[in-house]
């Protein structure tokens, strides 16, 4: 069985918590635990935060989509927004072994999501990013 939900969001720091809510309750109304969905939810600040301070660069006019599905074995989140294309996979993982002094700004967040997640995925289609993420359920 299928279950989803899109929904589409202001790019602010707000609307990122609020999506994170959005997604939390959906979790919850298809019996998945906090605990279960915490990656994902994690997965999402991460995506959409990156979209809001990188991708629209605090411009308040973007907006970004979140398209939430469960399915029998798995939750599956995509982040989609029109932005400037970016391929997240195509960021170098960041070197931990450095100093926090010596290490560039930027790249924790999406090795994060890579750490989360079983499957992450991503294409420019109609001049949208869209970034797919896999979360297996026991």
């Amino acid at each position: 069985m299928i279950r989803r939900i899109e929904r589409d969001f202001a790019a602010t720091l707000d609307q990122v918590s609020d999506a994170c809510d959005v997604l939390r309750e959906f979790c919850e109304g298809h019996g998945v635990s906090e605990d279960q969905s915490y990656p994902l939810v994690l997965a999402l600040e991460e995506l959409a935060a990156n979209v809001v301070n990188h991708g629209y660069r605090g411009r308040a006019d973007g907006r970004f989509e979140v398209h939430m599905t469960c399915l029998d074995n798995a939750l599956e989140l995509e982040v989609i927004d029109a932005a400037p294309a970016f391929n997240p996979l195509e960021a170098p993982p960041p070197d931990l072994d450095a100093s926090i002094e010596d290490r560039p700004i930027g790249g924790l967040g999406v090795h994060l999501v890579r750490q989360l997640t079983e499957h992450i995925e991503y294409r420019r289609a109609q001049g949208h990013n869209h970034v797919l993420v896999r979360l297996p359920l026991p």
